[in-house]
Parts: C-alpha cells; sequence; structure tokens
C-alpha cells in the first residue's frame, strides 16, 4: 500500500488545502508536497502528527473504532503482529525489514522509516480509517 494516496484523498475530501494541513502539522509546505509526491519521506512521527491532524489512524476496512487516537499507531501494529501468532522474524522477513529494526519500533526504542511502514502495513491487511474530526 502506497500510504500518501489514501492521505491525499482525506485532504480531498476534507476540503483541505496542503498548505492548511502543513501549517498544522508545523511543517513547511514543501516539506508536506515532497512527502506526498513521494520525492521524500517523514520520520515516524512525523507522520503521526499527520494522521492525527486529518483524523486518520489504523486499522481494517469498516472497522468502527471510535476515537483512537493516531498515536496508537505503533500499538495497532503490535497488536495485530500478536493477533497473528507468528514469529517477528518471519513477518519482518516478508516485509524485507531487519528483525531488530522493527523489534525496536514496536517497543518504542526507535522509529521506523515510512516505506518500511507501509509493507509492514500491507502485510497485515492494515489500512486507514477515521477515528474523528481532523484537528484543524
Amino acid at each position: 500500500m502506497n500510504c500518501r494516496e489514501p492521505i491525499q484523498q482525506r485532504i480531498r475530501d476534507l476540503g483541505l488545502t496542503q498548505r492548511a494541513v502543513s501549517h498544522a502539522m508545523g511543517v513547511t509546505d514543501q516539506s508536506l508536497s515532497n512527502f506526498l509526491n513521494g520525492s521524500r519521506t517523514y520520520s515516524y512521527l512525523a507522520y503521526v502528527k499527520l494522521l492525527k491532524v486529518l483524523g486518520l489512524t489504523l486499522g481494517h476496512e469498516g472497522d468502527n473504532i471510535g476515537t483512537v487516537p493516531a498515536l496508537s499507531v505503533r500499538r495497532i501494529i503490535k497488536a495485530e503482529i500478536e493477533k497473528r501468532g507468528q514469529p517477528l522474524s518471519e513477518i519482518a522477513k516478508r516485509c524485507d525489514v531487519r528483525g531488530s529494526t522493527l523489534s525496536s519500533f514496536l517497543t518504542g526504542r526507535r522509529g521506523i522509516r515510512i516505506n518500511s511502514l507501509e509493507r509492514i502495513i500491507t502485510e497485515l491487511g492494515l489500512t486507514y480509517v477515521s477515528f474523528g474530526e481532523p484537528t484543524i
């Protein structure tokens, strides 16, 4: 899954401009534009902030999750991995991510590259779901 497409769609659906979103995030217009067109990646924390601004989190299509904050992204991924009962090393290998990188991300010791996160999200069958109103 390309994480940028649903984010761009959400911005359009909300009738927002990239400028308004970037200002709410505290980043430059160019930074957000570069992220959305794929010429730049964001840190995990900037990515989570973007989801929060847009009122998005991760879940399964049709989930009714109420008001789960975007900051729960790491916990959602961890819970989904635990639910599968598969070794972390297998999931990491299928996602072309080092096992130690995935483990460190899940325990909060480090962030993760967005392109790695996209592969993990896809492998786990997660998608973006609305959790409430945007914070703009």
